[in-house]
């Protein structure tokens, strides 16, 4: 009979043991998955910081363009009109001018020389 106790002493002893390394090894995953979960936070908030400065700079870029494009629009009607106001008053824009300013710069000057020579 004194065996028996025995027995059951080493098997309670043996339970709580492994009890005790399932425990140990229950805190263990718990500690890695805290750690793991952790880290993954971390990583998703640096990400989001990231694009948001990333977006903060888009934003800004986006201004500036818009600003030149805006710019680059006045210039173009600013030049649309200097060349509006400049073509009612240019004397090149008739094709007798140019017979005229040939004639007054060479007083041999024919006609018949401002045709295009062909050079076949």
């Amino acid at each position: 009979m004194k065996a028996e106790p025995r027995f059951r002493i080493l098997e309670n002893l043996h339970m709580a043991d492994n009890s005790m390394v399932a425990d140990v090894t229950k805190l263990k995953r718990r500690d890695r998955n805290r750690e793991a979960a952790y880290k993954s936070r971390k990583k998703h908030t640096e990400r989001a910081d990231t694009l948001h400065q990333e977006f903060e700079k888009l934003e800004k870029d986006n201004a500036a363009l818009r600003k030149e494009i805006e710019y680059l629009q006045q210039e173009t009607t600013r030049w649309s009109l200097v060349l509006k106001k400049h073509e009612a008053t240019c004397l090149l824009g008739s094709p007798d001018i140019v017979a005229v300013l040939l004639h007054d710069s060479d007083p041999l000057w024919s006609p018949q020389e401002t045709q295009p020579v062909s050079n076949f």
